[in-house]
């Protein structure tokens, strides 16, 4: 399904904004209206019909091919981390940022929004963000030169997890600070971030923190997790946490008092150290999990794959992220973009169609 950026024009958008959302509108909508191949049968183990995916490489005007990470502006600017700088899509083209426009170094692990709606770029060296122009420490005031590990926003704020310096955040109009009342020493390391309308989850060590952004955080209690540390955290539509470590990933439905392990099935070659977004909510409200494989997800019970036996290019996914329209993107060695709904089904005669020419076609709107 299609959609166009919440946020009206009336609220502050820009003309360049809205002439972003139409290119990348645009863009999604030639897509779908591309034929799509005939289907192979598929697998039992497999969704039913075929991924279609737009690859987006050097040939495209990709500078680097090696995605660590991917957010959106308020305008609805893409914006890509590589291991050598970060790009920006308008949906027709990137434009390429290096040293030269500010960024502290080269590679950059992990990409947020700034209560202004600018995009902040975090690495080893520290944090700087986007002020129209370039690159600066201007809307990163107050936020020392620590390795930035990950990032999340909620409730209007920035929230920044470094690597030895704790857990900072900044709120619309003022500098970063250390998170009010953060449990945690200021010398560890956050791991994980998760923000959403419920709140914020915190990864530090083996444990998991939870807070409605006032200061006042509580631990997840004994629920059955082991010693490993936290790699990533989420909160699905329905409550449920999912934590995820080196051996296991958690689920713990609301208000249940033990969490399940769900290993059993999911991929296990990945190696997530500088994965700061291994799990996202998809378009469709399930969890989708990167793995060296693909991109895993639960049905009914099991875990199934989206890997290049349905059309998802060189298999292994570092990152994933959902944009303001509700298209999946992808980064691995390389970047993908879910075409259209997503699932392509193709039918004809042989499928039971009356004949081979269909003159009309309308919404399911349960889909």
């Amino acid at each position: 399904m299609l959609r166009a950026v919440s946020a009206p024009d009336s609220a502050g958008r820009s003309a360049g904004s809205a002439a972003v959302s139409r290119r990348l509108r645009c863009a999604v909508a030639l897509l779908v209206l591309l034929a799509a191949p005939p289907v192979a049968a598929a697998e039992p183990d497999l969704p039913p019909g075929h991924l279609t995916f737009r690859v987006f490489g050097g040939a495209e005007g990709l500078h680097n091919q090696a995605i660590q990470s991917i957010a959106q502006d308020r305008d609805g600017f893409l914006w890509i981390a590589t291991d050598n700088g970060v790009d920006r899509f308008d949906g027709a083209a990137f434009s390429h940022f290096s040293t030269k426009d500010g960024l502290l170094s080269g590679e950059f692990t992990v990409l947020g929004v700034g209560p202004d709606g600018a995009i902040c770029a975090g690495n080893d060296s520290g944090l700087v963000c986007w002020d129209g122009t370039r690159f600066s420490r201007t809307g990163a005031r107050g936020m020392p030169a620590l390795p930035v590990v990950t990032m999340a926003s909620t409730a209007g704020a920035l929230w920044v997890g470094t690597r030895g310096g704790g857990l900072y955040v900044r709120a619309a109009g003022k500098d970063f600070v250390a998170a009010p009342g953060w449990p945690g020493s200021p010398a560890t390391t956050v791991s994980a971030l998760w923000g959403d309308a419920d709140g914020l989850l915190a990864g530090q060590g083996a444990s998991v923190w939870r807070t409605a952004g006032d200061g006042v955080w509580r631990k997840l209690g004994d629920v059955g997790l082991d010693t490993e540390a936290v790699e990533g955290v989420l909160r699905d539509p329905e409550g449920a946490l999912w934590i995820r470590t080196t051996s296991h990933l958690w689920l713990l439905p609301k208000a249940a008092a033990r969490a399940s392990d769900l290993h059993d099935g999911l991929p296990r070659t990945f190696e997530s150290y500088r994965a700061p977004a291994t799990m996202v909510i998809g378009p469709r409200g399930n969890v989708l999990v990167a793995t060296d494989d693909g991109v895993s997800y639960r049905d009914r019970g099991r875990w199934r794959t989206i890997d290049a036996s349905v059309g998802l290019p060189r298999g292994g996914v570092r990152t994933q992220f959902v944009d303001a329209e509700g298209t999946l993107w992808l980064g691995g060695a390389g970047l993908y973009q879910l075409r259209g709904r997503g699932i392509i089904e193709h039918y004809d005669a042989g499928t039971e169609l009356p004949g081979e020419t269909a003159w009309m076609y309308a919404y399911d709107r349960q889909q």
